[in-house]
Order: structure tokens, then C-alpha cells, then sequence
């Protein structure tokens, strides 16, 4: 049962790939331009992102993106509580799944 779980969750993440793969090209190009210090650029990208991480959902990635941007505040109001409640969500689809993110890090430690 678990495995068909598991395949059943992994080709939904395949299926919505393509749309995390266009989220996922604004949420770095917002990186750069907040490296820059252009704030207000990466914000409407880190948007753009957003939506297209949410359209994508059954994505474990997409999911953990979602909790990075809540996390940090990007591009959208800072809500640590969504944070976690992606990363939860991420997790069910994915119990292993990592992040690199400094802020999520610290979230996942003090649960």
C-alpha cells in the first residue's frame, strides 16, 4: 500500500513539474535581483513564483518553496505557520525531503 502511495505521489509530481520548473526559474532570478538589492523586483517575481508553486501543489518541491517563501517573507506576508504548514505537507508526500534554507531549518528545529 505504501508503495502504491508513494508512485501515485511521485507521477503527480512529475505531472506538475513543467509548471514548478516556470516557478522555480522567477523564485531564482528573485534571488538574484534580491542579492542586488532590488527588493521590490524580487518581490513581484517571488509572486510569480508563488503562483506558480501553488498551481503545482501535489509538487513536494513546489510545496517546500511555498514554506521558504512564508518562511522569509518573500514576495508575500512572512507567516511561519504556513510555513510549516507546506513543510507538512511536503513531508506527507516525501517523509525525507530536505531544505536549504536557513529560515525553514530553524523552523523544523524548534517544532
Amino acid at each position: 500500500m505504501k508503495k502504491m502511495i508513494l508512485t501515485l505521489s511521485l507521477l503527480a509530481s512529475f505531472i506538475y513539474a513543467d509548471t514548478y520548473s516556470e516557478g522555480f526559474k522567477f523564485f531564482i532570478k528573485a534571488k538574484k535581483e534580491l542579492r542586488k538589492g532590488n527588493t521590490e523586483n524580487a518581490n513581484s517575481l517571488f509572486l510569480k513564483a508563488k503562483d506558480d508553486f501553488k498551481k503545482s501543489k501535489d509538487n513536494a518541491l513546489s510545496l517546500v518553496k511555498l514554506s521558504v517563501l512564508y518562511c522569509n517573507g518573500w514576495g508575500v506576508n512572512q507567516d511561519k505557520t504556513k510555513a510549516i504548514s507546506y513543510l507538512k505537507q511536503a513531508k506527507a508526500i516525501i517523509p525525507n525531503i530536505n531544505t536549504f534554507d536557513k529560515c525553514v531549518k530553524q523552523l523544523k528545529e524548534n517544532k
